[in-house]
């Protein structure tokens, strides 16, 4: 006795170690993939918390026939969903910090970036503008006292439901991006999914270029899951980590994180975003995007306490320049309220401005220098709009008490005098002729040349009203002077006195001695038009003040420092412009220090010794970040004589009118000879009508019919040509490397599902329920999401494996992996319950043989196991091994359907424990359904009510229909339908009782007829008193069949939706409806009203044009009741449900 004790102990020790061995297979514990994982800095897991019984039969959520466009489109039970799993979910953050985003290498050159196109189409680059122009009135709206910097972290759910929104995304990212690049403001992209697939898409000190913007709309796969806390806390950690200060230099810092999600996720506890919140000192605010007719921002939104958010239905993205500059506002103020500048340490007012000199630079490449191959168009080359006469400085009365702080110094604003000329001197002294100056010198040369007609314009405007004439060298006579001019005095004499002209003055040889500084604005915000219109108007300005002689000009350039390029003392030379040309690069400076580089033009113009005028001509958008101190310099340009025009060459939107007192704009530089004359000859302010109006208005354009489609083209390239492909490849890993080399647009999400099939002979009575379910899933699926979601392509592959026990041959019955729903149905339909022999049955094998399969590159991996027999032991096993699967890439989810709980708890209970021991390195999990308890496998029979017409109609069918009714009653036997009760009602204009309630054996085999009219009422009425009468706790299926319309005038449909409520519960009520012959045809009124009647009570309807036809159908339907309705209905829609909430919360 005591051996045999100790063989069982050691018995059940080696099942335990098999099926830990065969889960760890599942798992995919691969050392080698978990290090490639742990370098990488993470990859796609998925987590999932176990439902109880009591669970499913609270949600209805039902994958198959019944409910996938309620799953996915008809919102609210998806919602309900989400807020019954766990509702008080927290995140689990793992381990390490993310690796910051690599270089990026694309995989070929391309000229015209992708992204690039979609910015400059009108629509998204019109509502750039107007979000730039939205934010920064809010922004001007603060009474802001210091300098203050906004960082921003840009997050991105990378779920499967977000996919559905694929094109408003990429829409409303190139717009957030863009207007971030016009704030110049540093931000980071970050994706998030499952618990440790964030990764970071750009860094935060990275100056963003259109190349950024390609990678980060092509790295968006959404086929995650969605874990915003544990992703909010990660990418918190890496881009705002706790150790760095809030403080840089004279400014205070702000951390903003932006995420834009659908909502759906079970992380909802506030703690979990608190903590990060607080511990990381960030502002969070939340982008939903949701369809139409939901509302899923609320699953999420209704628990959060520490967030700022806005709602952006997809279907209305034009809402987006509204809402996405007020959300922004709303988390910057809530920024500048909780920092408050007296807890930070005190800056120094007005500090002196360092100027930079250039560096000699010998590995710049020609071909950046020369970059300047972007082109625009503009409607009327020569419109433009200035300044009023009578404008004012602007905001200046606000900054009244500053200014005179600020005037009145004692310090030097700049260290122009006192370090940067000089250093200017050496750098021009150690700069050495080369090739490239020469290149560069006469590409110079080549522009000015090209835009000659342009300078004779430009130089003649320049000398007649705002570089006059104001020196002399050559005397002539006059009325007044310091000495006598002889030829006058001689004049004179011999006219007796009456020539007046005796003196000497210098009024002739006339010169003109002013003093310039161009002050040029290369800051990120003004890449675009004007950019390009600013070289070009650099080249022909120069040209023009060379041509009037006017060589005393100074040259500085602004970003986010000062650098001096020239003053009066260099000459225009090679060198000169090779330097210049250096410096213009509007893909560097993410910040507009416009003040400090006025500050060293003032002290330039100040120090030059110049006896004319002295003016600064600053190149630039106008959005400023010095803030006050841009105003209070204009007073000191006035107060020291100093004229201070601000210009801007370009269609693009700019800032002028806001912050400088005279301004020009010009779509082109063709329009700077006009503007200039109507400014400095005090013309009114000026509008052109073809231009400006086109700019300012934001009527419709995001309606314009003619951008949508390459907007959508664009979108799709993004999508499926993938530039980064062996980047994103890097990121993702093996499973989404078919999806970005396949060069078609990938399906949204592909799921893999595994059914695994005891097929021995204990099965029987199940077998063929679960057949039947499987089919609807694995035959209605598809096309249900494809009608009624077209948005989402779901992409399923299936496979069976059938399996027996041990001594059976064949043992095995297997169709590998295939999206062919016909190969399916037809491998199941040949799937017959049989052998077994003893209780347990060989599950390890049968698992074994679904690892062999070929399983796909996805993530969404299922075995649905479905048995009613626990395992063998291991003195069968004991060679059991699972090498070919630990080369797989993803984890496999196990979901064990429960048939008999106390058969086979001890194995349940054996791969729950590796489960869960696995569940914080994997995420993946075991998961219980119990489909039936012992009282379900009683109560299984059925009560079949047939309601039959017998009209005159069909005098020449009823044979027909009494041999589909007695094959009906056939089918019922040989699936050992023994205890089913019948009731047989049939109806002309009225209506009777065949039989009632009574057994297969005592059903009527012959039916009679009478004839007459067609009333649908009468014999529902009659069926409705029979089914009352019904005491026990059977089923009841209603066959409604009928050849003809119904001539009650009653509504027949709300009798079926009476019994549904009524008997839906006790009975599981459900009414199978037919239409029998020609009479009934598709369409007609008599059609619609028997598809209503199913529709009311769950049930289908069916069409049979003969009497084959009807055979078939009723055939189908006796087959589709082996076990009772609710436990089909329970198989359906609990497996189902375990399967949508996989996919939902872990992929969509």
């Amino acid at each position: 006795m005591k051996s045999k004790k100790t063989n069982k102990l050691t018995s059940n020790q080696g099942l335990r170690a098999n099926v830990q061995n065969l889960a760890s297979g599942m798992l995919n514990l691969n050392a080698n993939t978990m290090k490639a994982i742990s370098a990488s800095g993470g990859t796609s897991q998925s987590d999932i918390i176990p439902m109880d019984a009591s669970d499913n039969q609270e949600i209805n959520i039902d994958l198959g026939m019944k409910a996938m466009q309620e799953h996915l489109q008809k919102q609210p039970n998806l919602i309900e969903m989400y807020e019954k799993i766990n509702a008080k979910a927290a995140s689990i953050v793992p381990d390490g910090k993310l690796d910051n985003r690599s270089l990026l290498k694309p995989s070929s050159q391309h000229e015209r970036w992708t992204y690039q196109l979609i910015v400059e189409i009108p629509a998204i680059n019109h509502m750039i503008d107007l979000i730039v122009k939205e934010f920064r009135s809010y922004w001007e709206k603060l009474d802001l006292t210091e300098e203050h910097q906004i960082h921003w972290c840009i997050m991105i759910d990378n779920s499967g439901s977000m996919s559905l929104h694929r094109n408003s995304i990429y829409e409303a990212l190139v717009i957030i991006m863009e207007l971030l690049r016009k704030l110049e403001s540093k931000f980071a992209v970050a994706r998030f999914g499952t618990r440790t697939s964030q990764k970071i898409l750009k860094n935060l000190d990275d100056l963003f270029t259109n190349q950024d913007g390609q990678y980060v709309l092509e790295a968006l796969t959404f086929d995650e899951g969605t874990y915003p806390a544990t992703g909010l806390a990660r990418i918190a950690n890496t881009i705002f980590p706790v150790e760095e200060t809030q403080r840089s230099s004279n400014s205070i810092i702000h951390r903003l994180v932006l995420m834009i999600t659908d909502g759906l996720t079970q992380e909802r506890d506030d703690q979990s975003y608190s903590e990060t919140i607080n511990k990381n000192k960030i502002n969070l605010g939340f982008m939903f995007i949701e369809t139409a007719d939901q509302s899923s921002s609320q699953v999420l939104l209704r628990r959060l306490k520490q967030a700022q958010s806005c709602i952006l239905k997809a279907n209305n993205i034009s809402e987006l320049p509204y809402k996405i500059p007020q959300l922004m506002h709303e988390m910057v103020k809530a920024c500048l309220v909780r920092v408050s500048s007296s807890s930070l340490p005190p800056t120094t007012l007005y500090p002196g401005i360092q100027i930079k000199v250039p560096c000699v630079n010998s590995n710049i490449l020609i071909e950046e220098i020369l970059a300047t191959k972007e082109k625009y168009t503009a409607i009327n080359q020569t419109s433009y709009t200035i300044s009023s006469p009578t404008t004012s400085i602007p905001r200046l009365t606000q900054i009244r008490s500053q200014l005179s702080t600020y005037l009145s110094r004692a310090h030097e604003y700049t260290d122009y005098g006192s370090h940067a000329m000089d250093a200017l001197r050496q750098y021009y002294h150690s700069l050495k002729p080369t090739s490239t100056m020469q290149e560069i010198e006469k590409k110079w040369i080549s522009y000015e040349y090209e835009f000659s007609g342009l300078v004779d314009d430009l130089s003649a405007v320049l000398g007649d009203v705002v570089f006059p004439f104001n020196k002399f060298t050559r005397r002539r006579a006059a009325l007044r002077g310091s000495s006598l001019y002889l030829p006058g005095v001689i004049k004179a004499m011999t006219t007796e006195w009456t020539y007046k002209k005796i003196f000497s003055a210098k009024l002739a040889g006339g010169k003109r001695d002013h003093a310039i500084c161009l002050v040029l604005d290369v800051s990120t915000s003004m890449f675009g038009t004007l950019s390009i219109g600013m070289i070009k108007t650099i080249v022909v300005f120069i040209a023009a003040l060379r041509k009037l002689s006017l060589e005393n000009f100074g040259i500085i350039v602004f970003g986010r420092d000062v650098r001096l390029i020239k003053t009066n003392e260099q000459p225009w030379d090679a060198a000169c412009i090779y330097t210049l040309m250096q410096q213009l690069r509007f893909d560097r400076d993410d910040d507009t220090k416009d003040a400090d580089a006025l500050e060293a033009a003032s002290d330039l113009l100040i120090q030059c010794p110049t006896r004319g005028e002295k003016k600064i001509f600053i190149l630039t958008d106008g959005y400023s970040n010095c803030g006050n101190r841009l105003s209070m310099i204009q007073q000191r340009a006035e107060d020291h004589s100093i004229d201070l025009i601000a210009m801007a060459i370009g269609t693009d939107q700019t800032n002028l009118k806001s912050v400088y007192k005279r301004y020009l704009q010009c779509a082109t530089p063709y329009g700077l000879p006009k503007a200039l004359r109507s400014l400095f000859e005090q013309e009114t302010q000026l509008f052109s009508l073809e231009w400006p109006q086109k700019m300012n208005n934001d009527k419709n354009i995001n309606n314009d019919e003619k951008s949508d489609t390459p907007k959508t083209s664009l979108f799709d390239d993004i999508k499926s040509n993938k530039v980064f492909g062996e980047m994103i490849q890097d990121l993702a890993g093996e499973r989404e490397k078919i999806l970005i080399n396949s060069g078609h647009p990938p399906s949204d999400v592909t799921v893999d599902i595994c059914f695994c099939l005891d097929c021995t002979g204990s099965m029987s009575r199940w077998l063929s329920a679960a057949k039947g379910q499987m089919k609807i899933i694995i035959e209605d699926i598809t096309k249900l999401i494809e009608k009624e979601y077209p948005s989402l392509k779901l992409k399923l592959r299936f496979a069976i494996v059938g399996y027996r026990d041990i001594s059976d041959r064949p043992q095995f019955f297997v169709q590998d992996f295939t999206d062919e729903a016909t190969k399916i149905i037809n491998f199941l339909n040949g799937l017959t319950a049989g052998g077994g022999g003893d209780i347990p049955e060989d599950v390890l094998g049968a698992l074994n043989q679904c690892l062999t399969l070929t399983w796909s590159n996805t993530n969404a991996r299922f075995i649905v196991l479905i048995t009613d027999a626990p395992g063998h032991g291991p003195e069968l096993n004991e060679n059991l091994t699972i090498d070919q699967h630990a080369q797989k890439d993803a984890e496999i989810d196990l979901i064990f359907c429960r048939i008999k709980p106390n058969a086979t708890a001890k194995m349940e209970k054996a791969f729950a424990s590796y489960y869960d021991a696995q569940k914080d390195e994997t995420g993946k999990q075991f998961t219980t359904i119990k489909l039936f308890d012992d009282k379900e496998q009683e109560a299984q029979s059925f009560h079949f009510v047939f309601v039959l017409d017998e009209s005159g109609s069909m005098t020449g069918e009823w044979n027909a229909l009494q041999s589909a009714y007695n094959a009906f009653l056939n089918r019922r036997n040989d699936d050992q339908g023994a205890g089913d009760y019948f009731t047989v009602v049939q109806f002309d204009s009225t209506a009777r009782i065949i039989c009632q309630q009574q057994q297969l054996a005592n059903a009527p085999r012959l039916l009679s007829m009478k004839g007459g009219g067609t009333n649908y009422f009468q014999g529902l009425e009659i069926a409705k008193q029979a089914i009352a009468n019904d005491q026990t706790k059977s089923s009841v299926v209603m066959i409604f069949m009928s050849d003809g319309e119904d001539g009650s005038g009653r509504d027949c449909v709300a009798i079926i939706r009476q019994l549904k409520e009524q008997y839906g519960v006790n009975h599981n009520f459900v009414c199978h409806t037919v239409g029998f012959g020609s009479g009934i045809s598709q369409g007609s009124s008599a059609a619609q009203l028997l598809t209503n009647m199913a529709t009311a009570s769950g049930g289908r309807t069916h069409s049979a044009q003969t009497g084959n036809d009807l055979k078939t159908v009723f055939n189908r339907i006796a087959a589709n009741s082996t076990t009772s309705d609710a436990l089909v209905e329970r198989f359906s829609a609990i497996l189902a449900r375990e399967i949508s909430v996989k996919i939902m919360v872990d992929y969509l």
